[in-house]
């Protein structure tokens, strides 16, 4: 079984986590490619859905010219902990739902969406960006949960649908089946808008986008790398509906456990898509 660097306490509250983890970090920092911002000082940059502000700290880091620096994101929690993580670097933060901002139309030079459009109404977000967004304009988004490309190969298919069984399993011999099954059988709406690559690339045409470009980087996955995704809150609602979160993010860590000590290679691959596209 491949060793964990640190303990596998179940967190209350964590997506920093996933997004300090050296894989997610490569991915960040490749978001805004060098050929696309050119002359950034006094240009003004937005990230939507901000989460721990991991786009904006990869973005600054290759691009120190940037002043004037946006993020927003409808969580309270996360706004404040970014205000503190960035409280010397000047960095302006707000709460608002990314799929209608409070931003002047026209007005920035440059938008990142990092592993959240699918958690949105993809169109109106791609719209809202494409309103913000000057003549010119960048916007750049990167997600795991594109349908047809996120499972490299079959097996790592088979390996993350393992993980999602031998959860299921736990929670169903400790008493949750119904649960699960009231709550599955209940929700109208899916918490992850499913939409393959062409459908994302046809989105963006239709909104208005030009030069639009995409790239594939396949992460391979440590237990560690897991955990920390497992340990994400929306994540852990979204696998196990209906549980107590505490509780699916014990069943998924358990399960991933399992499924990883029969690995031979010690990871699983996923795909994430950045996509890039002009105004």
């Amino acid at each position: 079984m491949p060793e964990t660097e640190g303990n596998l306490e179940v967190k209350d509250y964590s997506y920093e986590e996933m997004t300090a983890r050296p894989f997610y970090k490569g991915i960040l920092e490749k978001i805004l490619p060098d050929n696309l911002v050119k002359d950034l000082e006094g240009k003004v940059f937005v990230d939507l859905a901000t989460g721990a502000g991991g786009a904006i700290a990869a973005v600054m880091s290759r691009f120190s010219q940037l002043e004037n620096i946006f993020g927003i994101d409808i969580d309270p929690k996360a706004i404040k902990s970014c205000k503190e993580k960035f409280l010397e670097e000047g960095v302006h933060f707000l709460i608002g739902n990314i799929e209608k901002t409070p931003f002047a139309s026209n007005s920035a030079n440059i938008i990142t969406c990092a592993n959240a459009i699918h958690l949105t109404k993809i169109r109106n977000t791609l719209e809202e960006a494409y309103r913000v967004l000057k003549d010119g304009g960048v916007l750049a988004i990167s997600s795991a949960y594109i349908g047809d490309v996120m499972y490299p190969t079959e097996e790592s298919a088979k390996l993350w649908g393992g993980i999602a069984i031998e959860a299921f399993k736990l929670a169903v011999s400790e008493g949750y089946g119904d649960d699960l099954k009231r709550e599955r059988k209940n929700r109208k709406n899916k918490q992850i808008t499913q939409m393959g690559l062409e459908g994302y690339l046809e989105a963006l045409k239709d909104t208005g986008f030009q030069k639009i470009e995409y790239f594939i980087t396949v992460a391979k996955m440590s237990i560690d790398d897991m955990l920390a995704i497992l340990n994400y809150d929306e994540f852990a609602q979204g696998a196990l509906p209906g549980i107590p979160i505490s509780a699916a993010k014990r069943f998924l860590s358990e399960a991933a456990i399992k499924i990883y000590s029969s690995l031979d290679c010690g990871y699983i691959e996923r795909a994430w898509v950045t996509i890039t596209a002009q105004k």
